[in-house]
């Protein structure tokens, strides 16, 4: 018996690694997708051309611009990209309204059982959009990094104490995801005015390390400290047992001085287990596996966070963050009508944009605005629908990030708060 919940468990640590990585390439595909995507929309009137130069890549030529994209990262095979995007170029590039009219025809014919690509239209074609100019002051940075990081180990130090008293592998994703997303918070991007997306994740992953080291300190010293263990008799708790535990700070600064100490006592650990979940005792590989599973997921969160808030308006003249509000409006169908709206600054469609009705579809308008810099605006929309359990959910679509607008529609949307 006790061999097949070995078996079992092994076999669910292998799944659920496996899962994280595909949900884990699941988000780059996506960024790549959107990244491709908005720069064709920028430049639609360039030639493009698809080709297979490497069997594990497809090469995506924009007039001189060239790009490169993994096998991962296609929505469809090589081949299909291929003919898809070659064939686009080419109706494009057609000078006869029937030609193409027939050859769409064709297509249709011929795919007509192929699944169906949403068409881009669906998406704001504005040429003009925040660009950052990838900024970075080093000294400040590390000034201010080495002025939050205790703040960083009072949230490791809270982190270490739940993983001790809850060491259930689907709990402790979600609070190492949490954890990370918390350190890129308190990482001083802001503070230090980095809007170098690079300098911000390779920082924040050498901070998180230092962070997340002063955490696993403090769960060796509950380990070290730890008292009788207590059963738990209870046929359907996933936990058997748990450990009461104490910390002793000036053992912790020790520890943490002294990482030899440290990393003689993790073998130690993975030989043993220290936890049980339905009666197995995770040790050895499986243990190894799983604390590599969190450390992934931690510095994923924290290294996003960092990315996404670098990537925010910022003025180099003011030497400033642009200021932000949010304001929910009703759901933006008419996406022609709203990309005719951001290209020529027409205020009017916004000014008759109202706010939704209860439990209804609507869309989230963010403005960064400061004096008289220049505005942006991000627009998502979040369609109802209502799920097999019969539950409201709101899927949500892009429809631009950080494009340009003039400040009649920002004075216009902050009038609607």
């Amino acid at each position: 018996m006790s061999k097949r919940i070995n078996s079992y468990f092994y076999r669910t640590l292998v799944i659920l690694f496996i899962t994280f990585l595909i949900w884990i390439t699941s988000l780059f595909k996506k960024r790549k997708n959107n990244k491709i995507k908005n720069y064709y929309l920028s430049k639609k009137e360039c030639n493009i051309l698809a080709s297979e130069e490497s069997e594990n890549s497809l090469t995506i030529k924009f007039d001189d611009k060239q790009i490169e994209v993994g096998k991962l990262f296609l929505p469809f095979s090589i081949e299909d990209c291929i003919q898809i995007i070659n064939h686009d170029n080419y109706l494009k590039n057609s000078t006869s309204e029937g030609e193409k009219i027939e050859n769409r025809s064709q297509i249709s014919a011929n795919n007509e059982n192929d699944e169906v690509v949403e068409s881009t239209s669906s998406f704001i074609d504005i040429t003009e959009k925040y660009e950052s100019q990838n900024t970075s002051n080093f000294p400040l940075l590390i000034l201010f990094s080495i002025l939050l990081l205790p703040l960083g180990f009072v949230f490791s130090f809270l982190y270490a104490y739940l993983m001790w008293y809850i060491p259930f592998p689907y709990f402790n994703f979600i609070i190492a995801a949490v954890f990370g997303v918390i350190i890129g918070f308190i990482f001083p991007i802001k503070l230090s005015k980095c809007t170098n997306s690079k300098v911000a994740i390779i920082s924040v992953l050498t901070f998180t390390l230092i962070c997340h080291y002063f955490g696993w300190i403090t769960w060796m010293d509950l380990f070290i400290n730890q008292s009788d263990l207590i059963e738990i008799n209870q046929p359907k708790s996933p936990i058997s047992s748990i450990v009461p535990s104490s910390s002793n700070l000036d053992q912790i600064i020790y520890m943490f001085k002294n990482p030899s100490i440290f990393l003689n006592i993790i073998p130690i650990v993975a030989r043993d287990g220290y936890f049980s979940v339905f009666s197995f005792i995770p040790k050895g590989f499986s243990l190894y596996l799983i604390w590599l599973i969190e450390l992934a997921t931690i510095l994923f969160f924290s290294a996003f966070t960092s990315y996404e808030r670098s990537k925010e308006p910022f003025s180099v003249e003011k030497n400033s963050w642009l200021k932000s509000f949010k304001i929910q409006l009703t759901y933006i169908s008419l996406i022609d009508k709203l990309n005719e709206a951001l290209k020529v600054g027409d205020n009017k469609f916004f000014e008759d944009l109202i706010f939704p009705e209860k439990e209804d579809g609507y869309s989230e308008i963010e403005i960064w605005h400061l004096d008289d810099e220049q505005a942006y605006i991000s627009i998502k929309n979040y369609k109802k629908r209502i799920d097999e359990k019969g539950k409201m959910k709101f899927d949500e679509q892009e429809l631009i990030k950080y494009g340009k607008i003039n400040h009649e529609i920002a004075r216009t949307l902050k009038s609607k708060l």
